[in-house]
């Protein structure tokens, strides 16, 4: 799934994995780690420990990996396609006892290692029983240092791009929250938030809290979209704004 931040990603996601449970099949989360100083595999490592306290013999990613400063290069490549081997036929046995659905969350903050494995999954793991799921913002993933592996990964899959919600939804979150039809303040939250659902959540909680519909952490959000950008973006960006939209 991909989408800008704040259209409900990792909420459907969630929704998504819920449901699979209940159908019996057996779910497994991993996430990336945003703000950096993760291990190489993170996500991966989530993922096996969760299954593995489920299914015997999770394979460990640094199994006979060579030690710093000995072997080759190509003794690297080849134990790095034995481990991911390793990893491939693990999930084949787990399925064969209940499907899986192996949810990656943020892959656009993922590590090399971390999408090297999962495109070599998703190439290996054709008519199994097992789902893999994945969430990345657009922006981010075009401008990501493994942009190149995503978008190779991304051919693997079917891509649902997440819109923003309708004057229809935003309407009836309205009405959930406030208790009553209000078609004034939806109309002013439809304009001011585009329909961004996290935008809409949270001007309404600080409406409630006698705020105003700008909160602060939708300004943070939108922080985290420009930074990266060059001086000169910046500027622009700074200068344009005083038009609008």
């Amino acid at each position: 799934m991909v989408g800008e931040p704040g259209i409900g990603k990792t909420r459907l996601a969630e929704e998504f994995a819920a449901l699979a449970r209940q159908r019996g099949l057996t779910v497994a989360w991993g996430r990336a780690w945003e703000t950096g100083g993760a291990p190489p595999f993170h996500p991966w490592l989530e993922v096996l420990e969760e299954l593995g306290g489920q299914a015997a013999g999770a394979p460990a990613l640094d199994e006979g990996r060579p030690a710093r400063g000995e072997g080759t290069a190509t003794d690297a490549a080849h134990e790095r396609f034995a481990c991911f081997e390793r990893v491939t036929r693990f999930l084949r046995e787990s399925s064969r006892t209940k499907p899986l659905l192996l949810v990656f969350d943020d892959l656009h903050a993922a590590d090399l290692p971390s999408l090297e494995l999962l495109h070599f999954v998703a190439r290996a793991l054709h008519a199994r029983r097992i789902l893999v799921l994945g969430t990345l913002r657009d922006v981010e993933s075009q401008r990501a240092p493994c942009a190149e592996l995503l978008a190779r990964v991304g051919r693997e899959a079917s891509i649902v791009t997440l819109g923003a919600l309708g004057p229809e939804d935003v309407a009836k979150l309205v009405e959930a929250h406030t208790g009553r039809a209000d078609p004034r303040l939806t109309a002013e939250l439809v304009a001011t938030t585009h329909g961004n659902p996290l935008f809409v959540a949270e001007a309404l909680r600080m409406l409630g809290q006698g705020g105003a519909l700008a909160p602060s952490g939708v300004f943070a959000i939108v922080a985290s979209r420009i930074q990266g950008l060059d001086r000169e973006t910046l500027e622009l960006l700074d200068l344009a704004s005083v038009f609008g939209r």
